[in-house]
């Protein structure tokens, strides 16, 4: 059914087309003081008619038919596009199932239909930690500028933000391929867990380092287990500087008197801070390594 913009813009005058019909066809009909058209002539003038007619309403029909220029073609939909604007690492669920946390400022975008896709395509600036749903016919593939990795199921951290010559995809489980575009160096790494692919913008190239599990300090999204039995929140916040590599601060003096009890089994920085929230009541913000913890106190 046609809208009113429509309909306007598609209008013709039936009454007149039939009008104009008629007198063409009355301008062939012989009157008393002419001689009379043979009838052979006088069905090749109608079927002229007919044929005009035909030709009429099959334009109005295309005309019909056809949307106005810039209408979206059905089936085909936009990208979704996703900003974390908080300022702490946020989670994010995308149709297949795969997890994302976010970390402030991070951006992501993917096809509506990613969950049935043949590649489960993702476009990513930022940077955030990836729990990709495994599906061997579904490869999912990341795209972080001109650096492209490629997963079937697998978790991995990705540091690309656009301003930034270095990018960086470390992997915690399974594997991933990492490639730049066949139009440059086309070089590929295959990266197992507590390895790291490191991407120089401008030279386009890639670099191998593999992770010491015995660190002293830890990635954000790197996996800890911590057990704290009825520990004050200012030794929690010692012990988790220790652990990872952030600054943590708290609002006020009372909060580092809260107690927790509390056992964090390989859980990333993200996870534990959630939980410490759900405990204590408090809140958190991110800036870059700097945490700061809010809230009334205990």
């Amino acid at each position: 059914q046609l809208d009113h913009e429509e309909a306007t813009l598609y209008a013709f005058d039936e009454q007149a087309l039939r009008d104009r019909i008629r007198t063409s066809i009355g301008e062939q009909t012989p009157d008393s003081g002419r001689p009379a058209v043979p009838l052979r002539r006088w069905w090749l003038l109608a079927g002229g008619v007919a044929a005009s007619i035909l030709v009429v309403l099959g334009l109005v029909y295309l005309f019909r038919s056809e949307k106005p220029a810039g209408t979206q073609v059905a089936g085909v939909l936009p990208w979704v596009e996703y900003t974390n604007t908080k300022k702490k690492i946020e989670l994010y669920t995308l149709p297949d199932q795969s997890k994302v946390w976010l970390h402030p400022q991070a951006s992501l975008s993917y096809s509506p239909s990613l969950a049935t896709d043949t590649l489960r395509e993702v476009r990513f600036a930022g940077e955030g930690f990836f729990d990709v749903a495994r599906d061997t016919l579904h490869p999912f593939v990341l795209y972080s500028g001109k650096l492209k990795t490629q997963v079937l199921g697998t978790s991995f951290n990705v540091k690309a933000y656009e301003n930034k010559a270095v990018y960086h995809v470390s992997v915690v489980t399974g594997s991933v391929a990492v490639s730049t575009p066949a139009s440059e160096k086309n070089e590929m790494l295959v990266l197992k867990p507590n390895q790291e692919a490191a991407y120089q913008n401008s030279t386009s190239s890639l670099r191998l380092t593999t992770h010491d599990e015995k660190q002293v300090k830890k990635e954000t999204w790197q996996p800890v287990s911590l057990v704290f039995d009825d520990a004050p929140m200012a030794e929690v916040v010692a012990r988790l500087q220790k652990t990872f590599r952030v600054r943590i601060s708290l609002s006020n003096e009372a909060l580092g008197r809260c107690r927790l009890k509390v056992d964090f089994n390989r859980q990333r920085l993200p996870e534990i801070l959630e939980m410490i929230d759900t405990l204590l009541g408090t809140t958190y913000e991110m800036e870059g390594e700097n945490i700061r913890i809010s809230g009334e106190g205990c």
